[in-house]
């Protein structure tokens, strides 16, 4: 059984998915490239159940189903419906809204919530390597306007929040010979506050020890409260 290819456009998308049919079989031919083996006798031979997709191992009669362990486990949406927002997740820049996906599905604003949030969470590598080199650091407010707070105390605005964000530098050479910089790995985080002890947890978890920090002159990132972990560029 050979694992099917990725659409790369949107014409080969809508025509290899063209029914749920084609998503179950996609995702049995990824998971299971070489077949399913039964994981409680290895048994290798299965009749399936038409209606709900699930396979039964005729030797134990375990019963497998292809979304089982994945973020589409247990979910009453449609599965051409999550194919199709996994689609435009990986294929539009600069990304996604909740707002964009809703339009494109026709569906409720909090199932778009819903399915953007366990797509992303889908996309993270839990074995991801650390940031490293030079990492710039720094923290910013985001959510909609605040008609109470001000300053950094606009994060207690229940539509605000304090996010910090790290991002690996990357040097290079233009044509002209001249030394440029680009963005590289990112990471994202909401926090309560952007106290030394915040943004020291946040960059031990994010950014290897021999890292060298770029960032502001905020006092959470003075070499006082971050000088035993890092190297600081202020």
């Amino acid at each position: 059984m050979g694992q099917l290819g990725f659409p790369k456009t949107l014409k080969e998308f809508r025509e290899q998915f063209a029914k749920e049919e084609d998503c179950y079989r996609y995702l049995v031919e990824s998971r299971w490239p070489e077949g399913i083996n039964c994981p409680r006798c290895a048994g290798k031979s299965f009749w399936r159940r038409k209606r709900r997709y699930k396979y039964i191992c005729q030797s134990c009669g375990l019963e497998i189903s292809p979304t089982a362990g994945t973020l589409l486990q247990d979910t009453h949406i449609a599965i051409q419906e999550w194919f199709w927002a996994a689609y435009l997740v990986a294929t539009l820049t600069p990304g996604l809204s909740a707002r964009q996906l809703q339009r494109q599905l026709n569906c409720t604003y909090r199932t778009a919530w819903y399915m953007l949030h366990r797509l992303r969470h889908a996309m993270v590598n839990d074995n991801r390597t650390k940031l490293y080199g030079i990492v710039e650091a720094d923290e910013t407010i985001i959510g909609g306007p605040s008609e109470e707070f001000y300053g950094r105390g606009v994060t207690e605005d229940e539509k605000r929040s304090l996010v910090f964000g790290a991002v690996e530098v990357i040097p290079w050479q233009d044509k002209a010979g001249r030394q440029r910089e680009k963005a590289g790995r990112l990471r994202l985080t909401i926090t309560e506050n952007a106290t030394a002890e915040s943004i020291k947890a946040f960059l031990s978890a994010t950014a290897d020890p021999q890292t060298i920090i770029r960032t502001d002159g905020w006092r959470g990132y003075s070499k006082e409260a971050l000088f035993s972990f890092y190297s600081l560029l202020i």
